[in-house]
C-alpha cells in the first residue's frame, strides 16, 4: 500500500437524498453493484434512491444500503475520472455505516458480504428504533461537565435514561435518552407543554429541537 497523504472517509446515515446515484448509475461497476444489491436485498434499491419517496429513502432499512452503495459508487466515479488518485489512497475510514463501505474498499469484505451485513444491521436498527420511546441528541459547544449535569438533571426531571454516549469531534457530543425529550421539556409558549418541533427547557438552558429524524440540542 502506498504511503501518501490521500485517504477516503465514507459518510454515514443522514447524508442520503432523493436523486442520489443518478450521475453514476450507468457506470459498469456501479451497475454491477446495483445488481448485487437487488439480489441480496430483494428490492430495487436504485428506484428508491432516484425517485424516493423521501420517507422511503430515509427509512433506515433503505438508507443504510443506499449509502453503503453510494460510497463505493463515488469511488468508481473518481476512478473513472482520476484512476491514479484512487490507486494512491493509503488509508480509509467511515463514519458509522460508512465503515462498511470502507471495509469493502479496503478489500476486507466482499461487496456481497458487505451488503448482507448492512442489510441485517439496517433491519435490526430499524426494529430497535420501534421499541420504546427514545431519541438521540447532537450536542455542540458544551463542555463535558455541563453536559453531564444536563443529563443528570434530565433524569431527575423525567423518566431515566439520558446518558452521554459518544465523542465525535471537539466540542461535539452525543447523548441518548429513552424519551424523545429527556424530560417533559417546556415550550417557550407554556412552561408545562412539550412541543414536538422545539422546546425550551429553562432548567438546562437548552433548546431541544427535532430535526431530520433526530433531536438536536442548542445551548443558549
Amino acid at each position: 500500500m502506498p504511503v501518501t497523504p490521500v485517504a477516503f472517509l465514507f459518510p454515514g446515515q443522514g447524508s442520503q437524498a432523493v436523486g442520489m446515484l443518478s450521475s453514476v448509475k450507468d457506470l459498469p461497476a456501479v451497475r454491477s453493484m446495483l445488481a448485487a444489491a437487488q439480489r441480496v436485498l430483494g428490492y430495487d434499491l436504485l428506484s428508491i434512491c432516484l425517485t424516493g419517496p423521501k420517507a422511503a429513502l430515509d427509512d433506515t432499512v433503505h438508507a443504510q444500503p443506499a449509502l453503503f452503495i453510494a460510497g463505493l459508487a463515488a469511488v468508481e466515479k473518481l476512478r473513472a475520472e482520476n484512476p491514479a488518485l484512487v490507486d494512491s489512497v493509503s488509508a480509509c475510514a467511515g463514519l458509522s455505516l460508512g465503515e462498511y463501505s470502507a471495509l469493502v474498499f479496503a478489500g476486507v469484505l466482499s461487496l456481497e458480504d458487505g451488503l448482507k451485513v448492512v442489510k441485517v444491521r439496517a433491519e435490526s436498527m430499524a426494529l430497535a428504533a420501534q421499541t420504546g420511546s427514545h431519541g438521540m441528541l447532537s450536542v455542540v459547544g458544551v463542555a463535558d461537565p455541563e453536559l453531564q449535569d444536563m443529563c443528570a438533571l434530565a433524569v431527575k426531571m423525567g423518566p431515566p435514561g439520558c446518558v452521554q454516549t459518544q465523542y465525535t469531534w471537539r466540542k461535539r457530543r452525543s447523548s441518548q435518552s429513552h424519551q424523545h425529550c429527556p424530560s417533559p421539556a417546556p415550550s417557550a409558549a407554556s412552561p408545562t407543554s412539550c412541543s414536538p418541533r422545539a422546546a425550551w427547557c429553562p432548567a438546562t438552558r437548552a433548546r431541544w429541537r427535532k430535526c431530520s429524524g433526530s433531536l438536536r440540542l442548542a445551548v443558549r
